[in-house]
């Protein structure tokens, strides 16, 4: 078991370490769905292999428009995150 301490940014943001990515077998780039279980407060991360659903797109005016979004490390806006599960 491997323990290491993150922290909240002024941002609300947690950055996670690359080990933490490396030992999941997440790839560069690839999302990473996280479920939060409301009534026990517990989250856990979906592994890459149930991330191979489709990217979802975005509508607009003229249009749809994919959505390409990559990170080296995941930023989780915690107070987003908290306001959208509330």
């Amino acid at each position: 078991m491997i323990t290491d301490t993150v922290t909240i940014n002024e941002y609300g943001q947690v950055t996670l370490p690359m080990w933490f990515f490396e030992k999941i077998g997440a790839k560069k780039g690839s999302p990473l769905t996280i479920q939060f279980d409301e009534q026990s407060g517990n989250f856990q991360f979906l592994s890459p292999t149930h991330q191979d659903e489709p990217k979802k797109q975005i509508k607009s005016g003229f249009g749809m428009l994919k959505t390409h979004l990559s990170a080296q490390d995941l930023d989780v806006d915690v107070a987003q995150f908290a306001r959208d599960i509330l």
